[in-house]
Order: C-alpha cells, then structure tokens, then sequence
C-alpha cells in the first residue's frame, strides 16, 4: 500500500488471500508486505525484492504466489516491468495466483490480454493521481494554505475551518484531527521565535559561523526541532530559508511520478506573505549576502595573496601561522596550492632554519625517485592524459582518478601549474564549467563531471 494512512488496506488483502487459499487448499506459509511504500520503484520495495531473491534463490518454502491483485506488483509506468517479476516466478517453477481478479492466471489469450490491460491501467492510475495531487496541492497552497508536512523550527501549523475559523495548533508530528480542515502556517512559541531572531543576530552582527552558533545554542540549553541537539545544517536552514521573512518558496525539489524533475530558481514558486514573518526581509537579505560572500571560494591567486599579507605584516611565514590567522588549515592550502616550502622558496620569503632544512629533504627525495624512475617525466604524464582522453573523449577530475597509471590531480597541478594547462598540452579544451572550477581550485573542480 502506498501510504500509512489507509489504516485497513494491508489487512483487507490478507483476509482476501487467506480466502482464496483457503477455498483453493491452499496454506499461506509466509507473507511479504510493503506496507506504506509507494509501487512505483521496485527500489523503495524491500518485500517485493526478498521475494524474488528467494524465488530465483530457490529458498522459497512455498511452491505458489498468492497476489491480491495485479497492481500489487507495483504501478510501473512500463508494464512490462510487472509482466518481467511474474515471468520471473514463474521461470523459477512458482506459479502466481490473483485472488481478487474475474480471471484465472491460466497462461490463456484471455488471460494475457486482461493481464496487459490491468497493468497498463494501473499504470495510468498513479499517472491520473499524481496530476490530481498535484493539482489540488498547487490549489490550497495558492489559497494560502500549508500543505508541505513539517513547518519548521520556530513556526507550527494551525487547523482553519474553509469560513477561516481557528482550530487548535498541531505540534511536530502530529496530524490535522480536523478532517474537514486545512492548516495555515503561524509563528510557534515565543522562545523559538526569539532563538530564530538570536540566530540571524549571530550570524550577521556577530559574524558567527553556522556551526559556532550551533555551539552557543547547545552550551545553553536550547534544543532544535524535535528536541534534537543543534547542529550546524540545522543552523544553515533557518539562515537560508526565506519562510522565516514571510516568503513561501516552493517547487525547488519537483519530482513527478517519483523521479526528481530539472528546475532553477526562476521556476521556482514564491509567494510573498504566506506566513507572518519572524525576522524583516531586510534582515533576511543581509543575512543571504553574508552567505554569499562566506561560500565564495578562493582562487590560487587569493591563497596566495593572503600568505603574502602575512608575510608583510608578520616578517615570515609558517604553516602554524596561516592556520592561526587565516580560518582555514595549513592543509587547506596544501591541497589547493601544492608544497608550501616550495611556493616560500619562489616568493622570495624569508625561510626559518627547520623550514629551508625540510625544502632541502624534500628535494633531495625528488631527486632520489627520479634517478630511480620513479617520478615520470612532463612527457609521460602528457602521454598518459592523451591516451586517457583517446578512450573517454573527454578529461576529468574523476575519469583521471579512476583510471590506473595516470598520475592523481594534485601531482598534475604540482607539475603544470594548473589542470587546464595539463589539458591544453595533451589537446583537450575544457567547457567553460569546467574552466572556472579548475581555477578555483581542487575542492571545487572536484564538482566537475564533463
């Protein structure tokens, strides 16, 4: 059954069944029940699943399968994908019953045709009921009404009769007692409301990261949604969520028939005014370009400029020093920018004793692995991204990963400079997407797929 709420459909099948077993001398010896699982995806049907495996498996303790009816299978959209489970039961020696179809599953013309006919039927039901329930959310929604599940923190749903009467407020997962009622969204109790504000306060005045909030709330006892600790995306939700200015924004995550539908934010839904606002949409504004202006990731030339400033302002520069004053780890910078000693030694820094001794071994173990072979020169790795570009079409970050023999992203960058220019050097010119996430650096072009 498809969802929790048909309280006695589970139950109306196995009764069914046990009849039909029952006047055919049959004994129901296992049951499988994808109880609140919607059939369209055999991926979300554990039951359906362990019932083929032991099938195919041969460790069925039964020698037939009693279904309710056809659709039980599932609502594919391809019918052929019902027809390719039964025929796999029955390749397997396990014949399938229908307990409550006018046919006999006889392997009869009739019986196929009516079997097509049912499959493509119960295909065009979920079809029909996801246009009607979509239909009717858009609908209510437009009507000011909240139709989304669970409100959020700070924010609770209150059942209104269609003459705009109140009803009582419903807490976190309880359902609307109202049945002939909808729910409007308004604000939940004072001190969330405070904590929300407290939130936005600390992030744009204070300049407190998601996660040091996270901590100032915990530390003082303030408990996030469903009594769960805080922590720092629970934090981000409330930061980026236009509801908390008064704005519904809705379709952002569309999904038709269970499968995730391609959307931007210009096809996005708002709705000005939907709720009472707890924070000002100036305040929302200000706290979405702080956000903004936080995720801008740093170029190379960025990183290096700020090493370059500590070193005007400090007199030398170290990889404890730039952890200290630079919000980010020395291995941060590793990462995006290759060996530190080196890039110390090429600008020209004054080098403390231990840091001029580590360059020193350093190279010197270069220079070991290249006399025995073991570091490849420029023209093996260009070879290597030619040959690997000959077979794929294409270079990417994840294509060179998986592909033994070509050296790792970071050695490419260490001895080119930069992906893009590896990639001019063995013919490869990169999208323009793909261009910008290679000069922002390795946790960025880690994003890029072709």
């Amino acid at each position: 059954m498809s969802t929790d709420r048909q309280d006695f459909s589970i139950e109306m099948q196995s009764l069914a069944i046990a009849e039909y077993a029952e006047k055919h001398g049959y004994e129901v010896v296992q049951t499988y029940s994808d109880a609140g699982i919607s059939g369209l995806d055999i991926s979300n049907r554990p039951a359906l699943r362990s019932l083929l495996a032991d099938v195919v498996g041969g460790t069925a303790r039964y020698a037939t399968v009693l279904v309710y009816d056809i659709s039980r299978w599932g609502r594919f959209q391809n019918p052929d994908q019902a027809a390719h489970y039964e025929f796999i039961c029955v390749e397997a020696g396990v014949p399938v019953h229908y307990c409550a179809e006018p046919f006999a599953n006889d392997g009869s013309p009739a019986s196929g045709l009516l079997k097509s006919m049912k499959r493509l039927m119960a295909a065009e039901f979920s079809r029909e009921l996801a246009h009607k329930t979509k239909a009717a959310k858009e609908g209510l929604r437009d009507l000011g009404y909240w139709t989304n599940g669970a409100p959020g923190y700070g924010l609770r749903r209150q059942a209104v009769t269609r003459s705009g009467r109140t009803l009582r407020v419903c807490q976190y997962g309880e359902r609307n007692p109202h049945r002939k009622s909808r729910c409007v969204l308004v604000h939940g109790p004072a001190d969330e409301v405070a904590t929300v504000r407290r939130i936005y306060r600390l992030y744009i005045q204070d300049q407190l990261s998601f996660a040091e909030i996270a901590t100032h709330l915990n530390r003082d006892g303030l408990k996030a949604e469903n009594g769960r600790d805080w922590r720092w995306y629970t934090v981000r939700q409330i930061i980026t969520n236009e509801k908390y200015a008064g704005t519904y924004v809705g379709a952002r995550f569309p999904q038709h028939l269970g499968k995730p539908l391609p959307t931007t934010p210009e096809d996005w839904v708002r709705l000005p005014g939907f709720v009472k606002p707890i924070v000002t949409k100036a305040t929302f504004e200000s706290a979405q370009r702080e956000y903004l202006r936080r995720r801008r990731v740093p170029t190379n030339e960025d990183l290096m400029a700020e090493i370059h400033a500590l070193y005007q302002k400090h007199g030398f520069v170290s990889q404890a020093l730039i952890s200290a004053y630079s919000g980010r780890t020395s291995a941060y910078y590793r990462r995006r920018l290759g060996d530190l000693q080196t890039h110390f030694a090429q600008a020209g820094f004054k080098m403390t004793k231990r840091q001029q001794t580590s360059l020193v071994n350093m190279q010197a173990i270069t220079e070991r692995r290249r006399e025995k072979g073991c570091v490849l020169s420029d023209e093996h790795i260009i070879r290597k991204l030619r040959g690997l570009l000959a077979v794929e079409g294409r270079l990417t970050i994840p294509l060179i990963l998986s592909t033994p023999g070509v050296p790792t992203p970071a050695t490419i960058r260490r001895r080119f400079g930069n992906l893009k220019a590896a990639y001019a050097m063995a013919g490869y010119v990169p999208s323009a997407r793909q261009a910008a996430l290679m000069h922002n650096g390795p946790s960025a072009a880690m994003a890029d797929v072709g």
